[in-house]
Order: structure tokens, then C-alpha cells, then sequence
């Protein structure tokens, strides 16, 4: 696909000696469905989602320089930033939940040509803000803009096919025209064309039923007395080999429940008891399904591997949490809601 070469001119009409005309030509960004990989499912923000792509070439002729180029967002920024190891850059929305961009502007060193020379150019990125600069005298000059996307973290990415077009940047010189400073800029187009499958996985059985049999009381001598019902084995099959899948087990009787006990259902004639489920030897935190994108209780069940299926095993437990221990039912449920990642 052809993307447009944009272009500014503006005449200027002067008392003073006459200077070159100026024009800003940037082409435009366009990343498709190629150069874009993210699935569905929640992602930190500052995750790296497409390589980076230069809108090079950015000629600008001018006469006398005295402040440089320089880059202006129109987009809301996220609120987050990316790290590359050296610098921070403020991730700017795109319009696509959950999708962002970052962008760098700079000169192209020694791509300067003309007359008189007083000091360096200043150019400056989209973090800072323009500043006056040592006069200079140039015919032409160029200029160029990184752009990458990134996640932003704020909100779960859904499947579907996508399709924005935005002004990514303004790209623009200031020089002096002998009674003011003049700006002069023009727009970077950023279109984004891509789809994001489904990271769909499913268990060997929609639901599953853990019989601990008939149990005494009197088992049950003392708090944190417990009895170990016999271990459940789930088995996961995903679509996509390299998916991760974790989980976050909710109490359904208490679903705000964030401790590592089932509390009994309220048909349940039994007192004094809880139960847990135990995952690689440790009871599993409940949360609830609200929390899905941040509970700090998600269980990982099967590392983003080149496997499609994935076992784990669940065992349940009752455990004595109250003084006196009353014969009855004991029944709990537990509902699990997996994430993608």
C-alpha cells in the first residue's frame, strides 16, 4: 500500500531580506497485519508489540535557524511510560483499547547542508519542550520519528480485527524570519490495520465434582485439623501452543471471599469446618472474578510453551476452622476463570 506524502508551504511575505521558502514533507506510518503480534487477553503496559518504524527523510529548507525542529503528541497520553533500558517514553493512546505507541523525533546527524554555521542545531523529542537555540543559517536539513507500539496495560485486548487511522505526530521547524519566530509543521498519519485471535483454551469437563466420602466428627480434634479427599487431575487443551494460561478460583457462596478457604454452602448442615484446594502443595487464595486483571492470587496452570495441553492437579481438604465440630453436610463450590497471557 502507497501512503501519502504530506506537505506543508507556507509563503511568507517580508520587509526584510527575503529568505528561502520552507516545507516540511513526512511521509506517513502504517503497520498491518504482519508487523503486529499481540493476542487477546491482558498485558502489562510497555510490552513491544511491532518492530520500530522511521519516518525518514523528513527534508526541511529554511533560511535563519535559531530554535530547531520538534515533535508535538495531539493524542491522550496513557498515563504509563516504556523503559528501553536508557530512556522513558510516554506510551500515547491509539483509540484501540489496551493498544499504544511511543515516538521519538530527532535530527539526522551530519544531513545539514549551507551557508554560515553558528553552534549545533537543537532538536528535541515529544517529551520535551522546544527551546531557542544559537542562531544558524541552513538550506536544508532533515529530520526523522521513530514510532513503535506498545501495550498500554490499562485494559484487557479483546479478539477482533482492527482498524485506526490517527495523527501519530506533528512534526515541525522553527526558524526566525527576521521579526518573529515562524512555525512551521506539518501531520504524521498513523493507520494501524491487524486482527487479535482469541486465546481460547478449554478444560477436560465444564464442571467437575470432588466426593470426600463420610467423614467423622470426631476427626476433628482440634483447629486446623484436616482430612485430604482423594486429588483431581484437569487436564487444559489450547488452540494456540504458545499460550500461558492462569487462573483465579473464586468462593461462588462469597465471591468477595480473598482468603485461602471455601466457606460451606448455605444448604450445608455441617459447622466448624472450611475447605481448601490445594495446588503443587500449597492452598489455593480465592478472589473474585472482578479482579480477574489484577488479583495477586492468579495460579499459573500452564507456561506459554510449545504445548497444547496442560495437567494439573487439585486437591481438596477439609480443615477445622471453628471451636465445635457439628456433623452434617459439608458442601463447597468453586468457580475458575482462566486468563490468556
Amino acid at each position: 500500500m502507497k501512503l501519502p506524502l504530506i506537505a506543508t508551504l507556507l509563503l511568507l511575505a517580508i520587509s526584510k531580506p527575503a529568505l528561502a521558502a520552507s516545507e516540511v514533507m513526512c511521509p506517513g506510518v502504517y503497520f498491518n497485519e504482519n508487523e503486529i503480534n499481540i493476542t487477546s487477553g491482558p498485558h502489562p503496559a510497555g510490552q513491544v508489540i511491532s518492530r520500530s518504524k522511521n519516518v525518514s527523510a523528513c527534508s526541511l529548507g529554511a533560511g535563519l535557524l535559531k530554535y530547531g525542529f520538534y515533535l508535538v503528541i495531539d493524542n491522550a497520553s496513557s498515563g504509563q511510560t516504556y523503559h528501553d533500558g536508557n530512556d522513558s517514553y510516554t506510551i500515547w493512546k491509539t483509540g484501540i483499547p489496551g493498544i499504544g505507541y511511543i515516538v521519538n523525533g530527532y535530527y539526522e546527524s551530519g544531513e545539514i547542508a549551507g551557508g554560515l554555521e553558528w553552534g549545533d542545531l537543537a532538536v528535541v523529542n515529544a517529551e520535551n519542550v522546544l527551546r531557542e537555540h544559537t542562531i544558524r543559517i541552513i538550506s536544508w536539513a532533515k529530520a526523522r520519528a521513530t514510532f513503535t507500539l506498545v501495550t498500554t496495560g490499562e485494559e484487557v485486548i479483546l479478539p477482533g480485527q482492527y482498524n485506526a487511522s490517527l495523527n501519530g505526530a506533528r512534526f515541525g521547524l522553527s526558524y526566525w524570519h527576521g521579526t518573529g519566530k515562524i512555525d512551521l509543521e506539518t501531520r504524521i498519519p498513523l493507520r494501524l490495520q491487524f486482527g487479535v485471535s482469541a486465546q481460547s483454551c478449554s478444560a477436560s469437563a465444564d464442571s467437575y465434582v470432588m466426593d470426600m466420602g463420610d467423614i467423622a466428627a470426631a476427626h476433628f480434634t482440634d483447629i486446623g485439623t484436616e482430612y485430604a479427599g482423594s486429588p483431581l487431575n484437569i487436564t487444559i487443551t489450547c488452540v494456540d501452543p504458545n499460550v500461558g494460561v492462569e487462573a483465579v478460583f473464586s468462593d461462588f457462596t462469597d465471591l468477595t471471599n480473598t482468603s485461602e478457604y471455601l466457606n460451606l454452602t448455605q444448604d450445608s448442615t455441617a459447622r466448624g469446618i472450611q475447605v481448601q484446594l490445594m495446588h503443587d502443595g500449597a492452598p489455593i487464595a480465592f478472589d473474585s472474578p472482578a479482579n480477574v486483571d489484577s488479583s495477586l492470587n492468579r495460579v499459573l496452570l500452564k507456561p506459554a510453551t510449545n504445548d497444547l495441553t496442560a495437567t494439573f492437579t487439585l486437591t481438596p481438604k477439609y480443615v477445622r476452622t471453628g471451636n465445635k465440630v457439628t456433623g452434617g453436610t459439608a458442601n463447597a463450590t468453586s468457580v475458575v476463570t482462566f486468563v490468556y497471557y
